[in-house]
């Protein structure tokens, strides 16, 4: 067993199977941020390596084709109760790609990143474009050379890590690992770079048959540390490893210093002038083209700079928001890392997360390698708990500067993606920590378990995917529908109710008799007056829908004047499922934006159960809302 299927050839196998499946079975742009990574690759791709910064926008000029099959896709984002079916993924290859033909587009997060991040996906992109490809086939690949690129440097991360090889072949085949890194998501090669850092200063440091250090390594850690700076400051740190190589693999402990010194400051230099062209383009939410912020992903509020300056005020309230967020974080960040795939949306099951960490403790603390793994002194374990400390900090102070408002009281989002560099280091300073060996286990049957659970995690992922992404359905037909919009004496409000009624109760009464504070003739949409929302009047268009069946489609739709707002379908009384939808749709040229949500019926809406549906708005400005629409579908 252990010649036949090796751990790194075994990783081989696990990547290329499900890592193919779920480039296939994935629809486009179902992985976070693989829009403005696919549009950052494109960037790469013709030669552009760095974004432009024009009329207080960030991004760059893309084929309108591509914009095109993004937004064919948006109604998956972020929904869990959202279903494609394969004819309408398969359809939308039609899309021809018109190079030529292009807009500005705003992506305002991977417009910061280095090109050096984007070059797998951009070489599967070039390459489809020299056949012809339309923007449907250069998605899968730009995904396939991403992946390709993983598989290889996974593949030699195992073959070196001289110690705990079975760990780092679940730890790579672990649901969210094979979705990120079967995607377009610029993370894959920090993460790759990562387990092959750790795996080369965990060989250098520990093996023991290495009595000197070659020329051939010398070179190849000062080559990977000028990438770690090209890719992202904040894991740096992971350079530190190799301070624990000992002086005497190196011909005296000043050649040692000195290769380090300057294999660190390498990277470190890199980073901090690679921070310098992020500094040189960005662009707070304040000073952001205001015709164009709202549909990036900008958030209000947010402002780096500013941020910086309220930490260095308040150092004391600072450690306390990252300390509170960590804690309350904790369970979602940890759980993110096993198996939280699309766009935070598909959770895999609680029985294998706590499978997960059972098994991969079980293999971090007990000894199955008959003394091959050294017993790391105190020093060195608290040397590894730092430099993993070092990391979680930089991950929460990158989140709390670029996504949180300025002075807010948490650090979010903390998902489990961005610490899958960290977390193998958090395991490593753990390595038989209970110095109790299991001469029970041959090495054989440890391997047969490992892989196991590997084909377990990769079905799972893989089925996981496929059932929350797609219907057999098209809904094509319309049991019913409606518009609203509110005009000058509008009186008939009850034609053509079918399934649906208006409580009175509700925020704005009966549409014939809304409170007319309410209603506003500041602004309008196809009407003469408009839906006005604030904290103090945060809910509008309030619908209970009482006649439903499971696998049924609502659509809810609406202009929006002004920052922000919501359309939400929440069950009724229980709550049992919720869902809101937010768009970043380009706005027409008097400011209205369209947003929209669709929502598939997870089971019957009964007499018991009821489903409201309703504009939200929970900030303290105001927005406006008009021209509100809802459309039934059946099932077809």
């Amino acid at each position: 067993m252990n010649k036949r299927l090796s751990p790194h050839k075994t990783i081989l196998c696990i990547t290329i199977v499900f890592g193919l499946l779920l480039i296939v079975l994935t629809p486009p742009f179902q992985v976070p941020d693989e829009i403005n990574h696919f549009y950052r690759a494109w960037q790469v791709s013709t030669g552009t390596f760095s974004s432009v910064k024009q009329n207080q926008r960030l991004g760059g000029y893309i084929p309108k084709s591509l914009d095109k099959l993004s937004s064919e896709f948006h109604p998956l984002t972020l929904n869990p109760y959202s279903r494609m079916s394969p004819k309408q993924v398969w359809q939308t290859r039609l899309i021809a790609l018109n190079p030529d033909d292009t807009v500005f587009k705003d992506f305002t997060n991977t417009a910061l990143y280095s090109a050096f991040l984007y070059l797998p996906q951009a070489s599967g992109i070039f390459i489809g474009k020299q056949f012809g490809a339309n923007p449907f086939w250069l998605v899968y690949l730009g995904r396939l050379s991403n992946l390709l690129i993983f598989i290889i440097l996974a593949y030699y991360a195992i073959k070196i890590v001289p110690f705990k090889k079975w760990l780092f072949v679940l730890l790579i085949s672990l649901p969210m690992s094979l979705s990120i890194h079967s995607s377009l998501s610029a993370d894959m090669l920090l993460n790759a770079l990562s387990y092959l850092m750790i795996a080369i200063a965990l060989n250098l440091s520990f093996n023991k048959n290495i009595q000197q250090i070659s020329r051939k390594y010398i070179a190849a850690i000062f080559v990977m540390s000028v990438l770690f700076g090209l890719a992202k400051l904040i894991y740096v740190p992971i350079l530190f490893l190799l301070v624990l190589i000992p002086s005497g693999k190196f011909i005296s402990t000043k050649v040692k210093i000195g290769i380090l010194v300057t294999v660190i400051c390498a990277g470190i230099g890199t980073a901090v002038i690679q921070k310098s062209v992020i500094d040189s383009k960005y662009i707070p939410y304040s000073e952001y083209n205001e015709a164009c912020r709202d549909q990036t992903i900008l958030k209000k509020g947010v402002d780096i700079n500013k941020q910086i300056e309220f930490i260095i005020e308040n150092p004391k309230t600072t450690i306390l928001i990252f300390a509170r967020s960590f804690f309350n974080e904790f369970k979602y960040m940890t759980r993110g890392y096993i198996g939280i795939l699309g766009w935070a949306n598909i959770n895999l099951p609680s029985w294998f997360v706590y499978m997960a960490y059972l098994v991969i403790f079980f293999l971090v603390m007990f000894d199955f390698e008959n003394n091959n793994i050294p017993d790391f002194t105190l020093f060195q374990r608290c040397y590894f708990g730092l430099i993993v400390f070092g990391l979680l900090v930089l991950i929460m102070l990158s989140q709390y500067l670029s996504w949180d408002m300025v002075g807010e009281g948490r650090v979010y989002p903390l998902q489990g993606r961005y610490f899958i560099p960290v977390f193998p280091l958090f395991f490593v300073m753990l390595f038989n920590v209970l110095k109790i060996k299991t001469g029970f286990f041959v090495p054989n049957t440890l391997a047969k378990g490992v892989i196991a659970f590997c084909i377990l995690s990769g079905v799972l992922s893989v089925y996981s995917v496929v059932a929350n992404s797609y219907t057999s359905h098209d809904y094509t037909l319309a049991k019913w529908k409606t518009n609203y919009s509110f005009k000058e004496n509008r009186n008939d409000t009850t034609s053509n109710r079918v399934d649906y009624i208006i409580y009175d109760h509700d925020t704005i009464a009966t549409l014939d008799k809304p409170i007319r504070s309410f209603i506003s003739d500041e602004k309008a949409f196809t009407g003469t007056h408009s839906l006005k929302l604030s904290r103090n009047n945060p809910y509008g268009f309030t619908l209970r829908v009482f006649k439903g069946l499971a696998n049924e489609k609502i659509v809810v739709s609406c202009r929006s004047y002004g920052y922000g707002g919501y359309l939400v379908v929440h069950e009724y009384p229980d709550g049992i499922y919720y869902q809101s939808g937010k768009t970043y749709a380009q706005k027409d040229s008097l400011g209205w934006k369209y947003k929209e949500v669709q929502f598939i019926l997870p089971h019957n809406i009964s007499d018991s159960i009821k489903l409201g549906i309703f504009a939200w708005y929970p900030d303290n400005d105001s927005i406006y809302i008009d021209d509100f629409r809802i459309t039934y579908f059946g099932k077809n």
